[in-house]
This record gives C-alpha cells, sequence and structure tokens, in this order.
C-alpha cells in the first residue's frame, strides 16, 4: 500500500487489519498535542489520514512530520523511558492507537514490518546538516523545495488560486530544509516582493505555484551561484 505522496506505507491492509483488532481509531483535530515530551506514557498511533509534527530540543524544533502510512511516538515503546518529544497534529488526524505492550507484540510476531520500521529509523538516521547562513538565491531554492514538500505531504489547503501551509513556523521551516531563520526570512521577503507568497503566523500561503515550482528547480550542485 502505498501513501498519497508515493511513500510506502509501512503496514500492508492485511498487517492494518491485524492492528487494528489490538487498538482503537481515534480522530483529532490540527493543533492537538497527542503526546508531551517528559510523559511517561507508551502508545503509539498509526496515522492513517492526517500529519503529525515531531517537536523537540531547546529552543523547540520540527524534527520530522508523519504522514499517513508512517507510525508515531515508537520509542517510547521500545525503550521504556519518559517521551523524548511533542507529537503535535498539524491537520485532522485519523490514526490507530495501540498500546506500547500490544504494539511490541505485534512486531515480534512480524519480522518483515519490524525490517521496514528498522529501515525507516534508519534513513531518519542520516547526517542532517545544521541551519546556516546562505545566499538569498541559494535561500530561496531551499524555501520553494520546502514549501513544495510540505504540499507533496498534503499539508497545503487549496485557496483562491493559491494554497495555504498552517502550523509550520518559519524557524521549523528553516530546520527543515537547513537553513537559518534568518536566512528563510530573507528569502520570504525577497518571495514576498515578488508576488510568489504571503506570510502570516505559523502559516504560509502560496500565491504563484509556478514560480515556487520554477524556483525550486534551480540547481546549486557544489557552490553559490555566480
Amino acid at each position: 500500500m502505498e501513501t498519497a505522496t508515493g511513500r510506502p506505507a509501512l503496514l500492508s491492509d492485511e498487517e492494518l487489519e491485524e492492528l487494528g483488532a489490538l487498538g482503537h481509531r481515534v480522530t483529532y483535530p490540527p493543533g492537538s498535542m497527542l503526546v508531551r515530551e517528559g510523559e511517561s506514557t507508551t502508545f503509539v498511533v498509526y496515522l492513517e489520514s492526517g500529519h503529525v509534527k515531531v517537536i523537540t530540543g531547546h529552543p523547540p524544533a520540527i524534527v520530522r512530520i508523519c504522514g499517513p502510512g508512517s507510525v508515531a511516538g515508537e520509542r517510547a515503546s521500545a525503550v521504556g523511558r519518559p517521551r523524548s518529544a511533542h507529537l503535535v497534529t498539524l491537520s485532522r488526524v485519523d490514526a490507530l492507537m495501540v498500546a506500547g505492550d500490544d504494539w511490541q507484540r505485534f512486531l515480534r510476531e512480524r519480522p518483515t514490518v519490524l525490517m521496514r520500521l528498522y529501515r525507516d529509523v534508519l534513513d531518519r538516521l542520516e547526517p542532517r546538516d545544521p541551519p546556516k547562513e546562505s545566499s538569498v538565491t541559494h535561500s530561496e531554492f531551499k524555501v520553494a523545495t520546502g514549501l513544495i514538500r510540505l504540499l507533496e505531504y498534503d499539508l497545503g489547503v487549496a485557496q483562491g488560486a493559491g494554497y495555504r501551509i498552517a502550523g509550520i513556523t518559519q524557524r521549523e521551516l528553516g530546520y527543515l530544509v537547513g537553513l537559518s531563520r534568518e536566512s528563510v526570512s530573507a528569502a520570504l521577503k525577497s518571495l514576498r516582493s515578488q508576488g510568489v507568497v504571503e506570510t502570516g503566523r505559523s502559516s504560509f500561503r502560496i500565491l504563484d505555484l509556478a514560480a515556487i515550482e520554477r524556483i525550486a528547480s534551480r540547481n546549486y550542485p557544489s557552490s553559490e551561484p555566480l
């Protein structure tokens, strides 16, 4: 089974049905705090629709966005320690909630699922460059690719001729694309002056998607453009 973005879901339809017998389905609106860092709960949520952001650090930053076909909150059930991050819904979420012990038993009985989860964890552990300063043109490229990635996560809501993305701050967008908040701010200022985007409190509105796609098609393989 594939998600809306083409990314393979962790569970097949048959496996999801088997997991469903161990848990119960829940629905939460955008902005719901499903898990707070430091809590001692161990349940996991398997997302059937919607997106959840994983937030940690000081100051807090998004370290991962979980979408349909993925599991969130699995670390606590595996290590038996308090939650290491907040889980906050970015959109309406429909999910399967499963007790930590039941999730671990489910994995032990299905080694192929465990291997998929293992590969997913290894992918997430690839080194991430710390946010850095960049030229305005390169920052525009990075911001544009980040906005398109968020649209691919189905986080954009059609609004007029464009799309509105809510629940993501400029600093969080910077973390996702490897830019400092200052570089993101400079890029957005330039894009606003071009009439390509509008910004609000923890939100972005793409006014000209074709222009964003054109900027995202710039290629900087190894150095800044001349």
